[in-house]
Protein backbone atom coordinates (compact mmCIF):
# COMPACT_ATOMS: atom_id res chain seq x y z
CA UNK A 1 0.00 0.00 0.00
CA UNK A 2 2.51 2.93 -1.06
CA UNK A 3 1.34 6.25 -2.10
CA UNK A 4 2.41 7.90 -5.14
CA UNK A 5 4.85 10.79 -5.06
CA UNK A 6 2.55 13.18 -4.78
CA UNK A 7 0.29 12.05 -2.47
CA UNK A 8 0.82 13.64 1.08
CA UNK A 9 0.00 10.90 4.13
CA UNK A 10 -1.18 12.23 7.55
CA UNK A 11 -1.32 10.71 10.94
CA UNK A 12 -2.91 11.68 14.35
CA UNK A 13 -3.02 9.52 17.44
CA UNK A 14 -5.29 8.84 19.87
CA UNK A 15 -4.47 7.30 23.70
CA UNK A 16 -6.59 6.47 26.24
CA UNK A 17 -5.98 3.52 29.15
CA UNK A 18 -4.18 0.80 27.39
CA UNK A 19 -4.93 1.39 23.97
CA UNK A 20 -2.96 3.50 21.23
CA UNK A 21 -5.08 4.43 18.23
CA UNK A 22 -3.11 5.70 15.42
CA UNK A 23 -4.96 6.76 12.11
CA UNK A 24 -3.47 7.54 8.71
CA UNK A 25 -5.18 10.08 6.66
CA UNK A 26 -4.56 11.57 3.32
CA UNK A 27 -6.59 14.15 1.35
CA UNK A 28 -6.87 18.13 1.34
CA UNK A 29 -10.45 18.84 0.90
CA UNK A 30 -11.93 15.75 1.18
CA UNK A 31 -9.93 13.67 3.78
CA UNK A 32 -10.20 10.38 3.96
CA UNK A 33 -8.83 7.78 6.51
CA UNK A 34 -6.37 5.24 5.09
CA UNK A 35 -5.51 3.19 8.27
CA UNK A 36 -5.80 2.50 11.60
CA UNK A 37 -3.15 0.83 13.30
CA UNK A 38 -3.78 -0.26 17.14
CA UNK A 39 -1.85 -1.02 19.65
CA UNK A 40 -0.10 -0.62 23.11
CA UNK A 41 2.55 1.91 22.41
CA UNK A 42 2.99 4.80 19.88
CA UNK A 43 6.65 4.60 19.29
CA UNK A 44 5.94 1.07 17.88
CA UNK A 45 3.10 2.14 16.19
CA UNK A 46 4.53 4.54 13.99
CA UNK A 47 7.57 2.15 13.39
CA UNK A 48 5.29 -0.40 12.05
CA UNK A 49 3.76 2.35 9.72
CA UNK A 50 6.67 4.15 8.92
CA UNK A 51 7.66 0.87 7.09
CA UNK A 52 4.90 0.97 4.77
CA UNK A 53 4.57 5.17 4.95
CA UNK A 54 7.90 6.54 5.49
CA UNK A 55 7.12 10.13 4.66
CA UNK A 56 4.22 10.60 6.85
CA UNK A 57 3.59 13.80 8.67
CA UNK A 58 1.86 14.18 12.46
CA UNK A 59 -0.95 16.49 11.27
CA UNK A 60 -5.00 16.76 12.16
CA UNK A 61 -7.77 17.60 9.59
CA UNK A 62 -10.50 19.73 10.94
CA UNK A 63 -12.70 17.57 9.28
CA UNK A 64 -11.54 14.51 11.09
CA UNK A 65 -11.98 16.14 14.54
CA UNK A 66 -15.53 14.27 14.66
CA UNK A 67 -14.01 10.96 14.21
CA UNK A 68 -11.24 12.10 16.59
CA UNK A 69 -13.55 12.76 18.79
CA UNK A 70 -15.63 8.90 18.25
CA UNK A 71 -12.10 7.30 18.78
CA UNK A 72 -11.59 9.22 22.26
CA UNK A 73 -15.64 8.23 23.29
CA UNK A 74 -14.91 4.67 22.26
CA UNK A 75 -11.98 4.79 24.55
CA UNK A 76 -13.37 6.08 27.43
CA UNK A 77 -15.94 3.27 27.14
CA UNK A 78 -18.89 4.95 25.49
CA UNK A 79 -20.41 3.41 22.49
CA UNK A 80 -20.04 5.20 19.16
CA UNK A 81 -21.29 4.97 15.68
CA UNK A 82 -18.22 6.03 13.96
CA UNK A 83 -18.75 8.25 10.33
CA UNK A 84 -17.58 5.15 7.77
CA UNK A 85 -18.37 7.91 4.84
CA UNK A 86 -14.65 9.23 6.47
CA UNK A 87 -13.12 5.91 4.94
CA UNK A 88 -11.22 5.06 2.36
CA UNK A 89 -12.85 2.11 1.42
CA UNK A 90 -11.90 2.11 -2.60
CA UNK A 91 -8.55 0.19 -1.10
CA UNK A 92 -10.87 -2.90 -0.33
CA UNK A 93 -12.56 -5.56 -2.74
CA UNK A 94 -16.12 -5.79 -3.05
CA UNK A 95 -16.09 -8.70 -0.70
CA UNK A 96 -14.00 -6.81 1.64
CA UNK A 97 -17.03 -4.02 1.69
CA UNK A 98 -19.20 -6.70 1.98
CA UNK A 99 -17.77 -7.70 5.12
CA UNK A 100 -17.00 -4.63 6.62
CA UNK A 101 -20.60 -3.88 6.21
CA UNK A 102 -21.83 -6.69 8.10
CA UNK A 103 -19.19 -6.15 10.84
CA UNK A 104 -20.06 -2.87 11.25
CA UNK A 105 -23.55 -3.06 12.56
CA UNK A 106 -22.37 -5.54 15.43
CA UNK A 107 -23.76 -3.76 18.07
CA UNK A 108 -21.18 -2.41 21.06
CA UNK A 109 -20.53 -5.24 23.55
CA UNK A 110 -21.98 -8.03 21.41
CA UNK A 111 -20.00 -10.41 19.14
CA UNK A 112 -20.98 -12.33 16.09
CA UNK A 113 -18.85 -15.53 14.49
CA UNK A 114 -17.14 -15.73 11.20
CA UNK A 115 -19.66 -18.40 10.27
CA UNK A 116 -22.70 -15.87 11.50
CA UNK A 117 -21.02 -12.98 9.19
CA UNK A 118 -20.73 -15.73 6.31
CA UNK A 119 -24.58 -16.30 6.63
CA UNK A 120 -25.50 -12.59 6.88
CA UNK A 121 -23.86 -12.24 3.19
CA UNK A 122 -25.37 -14.89 1.86
CA UNK A 123 -22.71 -16.67 1.52
CA UNK A 124 -22.87 -19.61 4.35
CA UNK A 125 -19.48 -21.50 3.08
CA UNK A 126 -17.29 -18.53 3.63
CA UNK A 127 -16.37 -18.30 6.98
CA UNK A 128 -13.17 -18.46 6.22
CA UNK A 129 -12.77 -16.04 3.45
CA UNK A 130 -14.61 -13.56 6.14
CA UNK A 131 -11.70 -14.38 8.30
CA UNK A 132 -9.15 -13.74 5.52
CA UNK A 133 -10.89 -10.44 4.84
CA UNK A 134 -11.27 -9.42 8.67
CA UNK A 135 -7.01 -9.95 8.73
CA UNK A 136 -6.79 -7.54 5.81
CA UNK A 137 -8.91 -4.62 7.86
CA UNK A 138 -7.66 -1.64 7.38
CA UNK A 139 -9.75 -0.13 9.90
CA UNK A 140 -9.86 -1.90 13.25
CA UNK A 141 -11.87 -0.57 15.87
CA UNK A 142 -14.18 1.42 13.15
CA UNK A 143 -14.81 -1.57 11.04
CA UNK A 144 -15.19 -3.49 14.45
CA UNK A 145 -13.40 -6.90 13.58
CA UNK A 146 -12.91 -7.38 17.16
CA UNK A 147 -16.36 -8.53 17.68
CA UNK A 148 -15.95 -11.30 15.45
CA UNK A 149 -15.04 -15.08 17.49
CA UNK A 150 -14.95 -18.03 16.40
CA UNK A 151 -18.01 -20.65 16.60
CA UNK A 152 -16.81 -21.96 19.37
CA UNK A 153 -16.83 -18.82 21.46
CA UNK A 154 -12.80 -18.57 21.68
CA UNK A 155 -12.01 -15.31 21.08
CA UNK A 156 -9.81 -15.99 17.50
CA UNK A 157 -7.22 -13.91 16.03
CA UNK A 158 -6.16 -10.31 15.58
CA UNK A 159 -3.94 -8.28 13.62
CA UNK A 160 -3.31 -6.23 16.51
CA UNK A 161 -2.54 -8.92 18.60
CA UNK A 162 -4.83 -11.00 20.74
CA UNK A 163 -4.03 -8.53 24.07
CA UNK A 164 -5.81 -6.02 21.93
CA UNK A 165 -8.62 -7.39 21.21
CA UNK A 166 -9.35 -8.61 24.66
CA UNK A 167 -8.81 -5.59 25.76
CA UNK A 168 -11.56 -3.84 23.35
CA UNK A 169 -13.79 -6.70 24.18
CA UNK A 170 -13.76 -6.04 28.10
CA UNK A 171 -13.93 -2.43 27.35
CA UNK A 172 -17.09 -3.13 25.63
CA UNK A 173 -18.45 -5.30 28.71
CA UNK A 174 -17.98 -8.27 26.90
CA UNK A 175 -17.17 -11.45 29.33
Amino acid sequence: MRLSDNEQLHWFAVRKGEIVVLVLWEGTFSPLVKKIFLGLTLEKLLLQAGKDFPNMRPAISPELRTFQNCLEKYLKGQPVTFPLELLSLQQCSLFQQSVYQVTAAIPWGQVATYKEIAGRLGKPGASQAVGQALARNHFPLVIPCHRVVKSDGQTGGFSSGLQVKKILLRLEGWK
